[in-house]
């Protein structure tokens, strides 16, 4: 009797913790988009889908979640990050235009690559743009600002894959980016 105790016992221990290791870390599946992300405990993931499970976060943030929604919507957004110990992650996936025919960053002529990444160069929104050495290749575009004597830092990363342009966007507050940032993303 007390055997079958214990094993009930250490049975629902292990339905808690793999219900609580599922609640800290989900994977968000983005099928049309080509991608899947596989949420952190460390950080709080924000979907078109899943606004209304962190209404707190957003109120907190000084805005709405059919704000958040309506922007998302305008730029491609199809997800957030907001990692806990402060600033923002954004992914968007938007068409290709003449890179349309780009299955994959490998595969990209050198010639294309530098005609991919002086679409950046040429638009004169960030300070500086680079080609990364990771892989796969991206174009690596900085930016900054002042917000209440606060300096904020926007690295953007550019790539092509199957025919979509993925732009994933990290926002720093405070401080001037680092080796690190781009070896989160």
């Amino acid at each position: 009797m007390m055997k079958k105790w214990a094993v009930t016992l250490l049975l629902g221990a292990m339905v808690l913790l793999s219900a609580g290791a599922s609640a800290q870390e989900a994977t968000y599946v983005f099928p049309y988009e080509g991608f899947r992300y596989t949420q952190k405990e460390t950080e709080t993931v924000l979907t078109q889908t899943n606004l209304d499970e962190h209404e707190e976060l957003i109120a907190a943030l000084g805005t709405t979640k059919d704000a958040i929604l309506a922007s998302y919507m305008a730029s491609g957004i199809v997800m957030e990050v907001i990692p806990n110990e402060g600033g923002q992650i954004a992914v968007s996936v938007t068409d290709a235009g003449d890179f349309a025919d780009v299955k994959r960053m490998e595969a990209i002529s050198e010639e294309r690559l530098a005609a991919f990444r002086a679409l950046f160069e040429e638009s004169g929104l960030y300070e500086s743009v680079t080609l990364t050495d990771t892989a796969p290749v991206c174009v690596r575009m900085t930016s900054s600002a002042m917000y209440a004597s606060m300096p904020v830092y926007s690295l953007r990363y550019a790539m092509l894959h199957l025919g979509r342009l993925y732009m994933i966007t990290q926002t720093i507050v405070g401080r001037v980016p680092e080796a690190a940032d781009d070896a989160r993303m």
